[in-house]
């Protein structure tokens, strides 16, 4: 039976986003077998492996599709998170033949696994993985039985912080103090920290607000095929005009983003907002910002241009800021995004303009009110020092 699915077997992605800079920051691999089927979902190709007794056989061929899959559909700059059993450490992680890096690869263990009864072999076969350069993740931490213990035997670069605790995490103290607890123990391990299962507004303000840097959820991107993943290329040799300030500055490489001056007036438009948004940076760049038609309205229909624009809030404050919006298209529709606008800066510090990028979500289930909240952006170089 599974060697038959194993021929219908398909990788999805789910990013992964940088909640400071709204871009993704990696991709995790999905494992899916046939649409439609009782086997579509990895849970249940897993348990026939074990049923057949061919778990390592099935463990093989998910680790080379996925490693296939993101050498084809992958930007170089994403980070590939994958899970894998750690009882077969000793099998191959990538084909040898493909050439992705190490070093921007996450395997990520689940508190699931038989070893975590055997802390030091645990910690001898994750110590393989190290030594080739891998990253070590906690994926589902805080959903079972995963405490200290757990933590200590993994010794995890990650610590994925599971969704039954981000869910609602806006309105339950408890939720909001355990996942406290868990960012504090992880700062303290060194390791960065994923809120997993953010489908709401609410949460997302809430996990900004707990200093968390990664997430990922429906809120924040559906899964995805590689032909929807946007290049490495950004799009920006179409359309950058404006100050040698802002230009020169760190612009996203990947989703839909535009630029702004002082004056709000439309400087750079890469083609992947030309495809979000239907507007060609022919027709948009050197427009302000509210003239340009891309106007956007928070949840009860208000129109945020001129009372709570996210860019005039980031180049006020200084501070990234993060919402829910839903933005006009060329054809007059609208759509929901996530929206992340942060200030840029020159050489002096000063604020010369602001980038927004656009992540599409569904309509959020969330009453009006707080549509962009403010956070505190950690330096950046803790993430890179990581990953590069």
């Amino acid at each position: 039976m599974l060697s038959e699915l194993v021929q219908q077997l398909t990788v999805a992605w789910q990013p992964i986003m940088d909640l400071h800079a709204g871009t993704p920051w990696g991709y995790e691999a999905l494992i899916r077998g046939p649409a439609g089927s009782m086997y579509e979902p990895a849970e249940a190709l897993a348990e026939l492996a074990r049923r057949e007794d061919s778990e390592k056989e099935f463990e093989e061929t998910c680790r080379r599709l996925a490693f296939q899959a993101a050498a084809k559909e992958l930007p170089r700059s994403a980070v590939l998170c994958l899970r894998a059993d750690p009882r077969f450490a000793g099998l191959a992680l990538a084909p040898p033949d493909l050439d992705w890096p190490a070093e921007r690869t996450v395997i990520e263990i689940s508190e699931g696994s038989p070893l975590f009864s055997e802390p030091e072999e645990l910690q001898s076969r994750l110590g393989a993985w190290r030594t080739l350069g891998y990253r070590i993740a906690f994926a589902g931490f805080g959903s079972g039985f995963a405490g200290p213990a757990a933590l200590l035997a993994a010794r995890p670069d990650i610590v994925k912080i599971d969704q039954l605790l981000v869910r609602d995490i806006d309105r339950d103290p408890w939720r909001q103090e355990m996942v406290s607890a868990i960012v504090r123990a992880a700062a303290d391990l060194g390791a960065v920290v994923v809120a997993e299962g953010i489908n709401a507004v609410a949460e997302l303000n809430e996990v900004v607000a707990r200093k968390i840097t990664l997430g990922q959820g429906t809120l924040l991107g559906m899964h995805v095929c590689g032909s929807q993943i946007p290049d490495a290329t950004g799009g920006w040799q179409h359309s950058r005009q404006g100050s040698p300030d802002i230009l020169a500055s760190e612009l996203p490489s990947t989703g839909a983003a535009y630029v702004v001056d002082r004056t709000r007036r439309i400087v750079a438009w890469n083609e992947d907002a030309v495809t979000m948004t239907g507007y060609r940076s022919e027709a948009v760049v050197g427009t302000k910002c509210w003239l340009s038609g891309l106007d956007h309205s928070d949840m009860s229909g208000s129109r945020l241009c001129f009372r709570a624009c996210p860019l005039v809030k980031a180049m006020q404050t200084g501070q990234p800021q993060t919402g829910v919006v839903s933005l006009r298209t060329a054809g007059g529709a609208r759509k929901w995004v996530v929206t992340h606008a942060r200030p840029i800066t020159n050489e002096s510090g000063e604020i010369v303009g602001a980038v927004e990028t656009l992540v599409r979500t569904p309509k959020p289930q969330q009453q009006a009110g707080a549509a962009v909240a403010p956070e505190q952006r950690p330096p950046r170089e803790s993430l890179r020092e990581k990953f590069e």
